[in-house]
């Protein structure tokens, strides 16, 4: 679960980095493809005809995302644009006809109790804003121009997960 503060930096760093459309799409696909191959994989187990088409359904939602934080990502810095981008996705990807709730990023705060508290306020959801905002402010670091304004997005990030911590714990 540790990871689970900086999992989506990586996969944000690549789709801003992806030249064409046409290349953050498949960027898109593939890191959502890696993503839930093993975290569906148990449906292999259980019926190939559920576990192919899921396959090639849900990368789509990782798709959408990535549009959705290169779009907003042009106005607003990645602490912002990614936990905006994450969230509006998951929310999607729970409503019908899909309603496929496995691999929410919020769900990982489960092996930490003083954050997980925070999920009796806002559910997995909030956990889940929580940890695009801190992968949104290492996405802004990531990059080589290291502003004053990156930097203080990561504190603000990093205050934000001390007093979710602290005040989740006494929930």
């Amino acid at each position: 679960w540790p990871l689970a503060f900086i999992a989506l930096a990586p996969w944000a760093f690549a789709t801003e980095r992806a030249g064409s459309g046409r290349v953050a799409f498949l960027t898109d696909f593939a890191c959502g493809f890696a993503f839930f191959v093993p975290t569906v994989f148990w449906l292999s187990r259980i019926t190939l005809t559920a576990y192919l088409p899921v396959l090639a359904v849900c990368p789509l939602y990782v798709c959408f995302a990535g549009y959705l934080y290169r779009r907003i990502r042009r106005i607003l810095p990645s602490a912002v644009a990614l936990p905006a981008a994450w969230v509006s996705c998951e929310m999607i990807r729970l409503l019908p006809p899909s309603a496929f709730p496995w691999g929410a990023l919020g769900c990982a705060a489960a092996g930490w109790l003083d954050l997980a508290g925070l999920a009796s306020i806002g559910g997995p959801m909030l956990l889940t804003f929580l940890f695009g905002l801190t992968s949104g402010a290492a996405a802004d670091l990531l990059r080589s121009e290291r502003s004053w304004k990156s930097w203080l997005g990561a504190a603000g990030a990093a205050s934000l997960v001390a007093l979710g911590a602290y005040f989740g714990g006494a929930l």
